[in-house]
């Protein structure tokens, strides 16, 4: 999975019918280790569902995965890192709406 995400940091971005990203997907089924990776290879926290427009934490069902993943989103450099130790920086920039996560994934996937 990482390798796909470092080569490719675009299928960070590809939602499912659902309108879920990869990091929801993890965060859904509980796996720290999975979202951690994700967010070290450049998943966006912030990012909303693109049909709910709920946040990862929001689906997470685990409170400590919850808890994790409100620090990754306050912390300057993300409080996941890899199992190398890679962080990745991410700019601050106010929470999108969902109309704006429609208007974006579109720009993304040219329709």
């Amino acid at each position: 999975m990482s390798t796909l995400a470092a080569t490719c940091p675009s299928t960070l971005r590809v939602a499912t019918r659902d309108g879920s990203l990869p990091l929801h997907v993890a965060a859904r089924a509980g796996s720290q280790a999975v979202c951690a990776e994700l967010i070290a290879n450049g998943a966006d926290v912030e990012a909303m569902n693109l049909r709910t427009g709920q946040y990862c934490w929001q689906v997470a069902g685990e409170s400590a995965l919850v808890k994790w993943l409100q620090a990754a989103r306050t912390s300057p450099h993300g409080a996941a890192s890899s199992s190398n130790g890679n962080t990745r920086a991410r700019n601050k920039r106010p929470a999108r709406t969902p109309e704006e996560e429609m208007e974006r994934a579109m720009m993304i996937w040219n329709v």
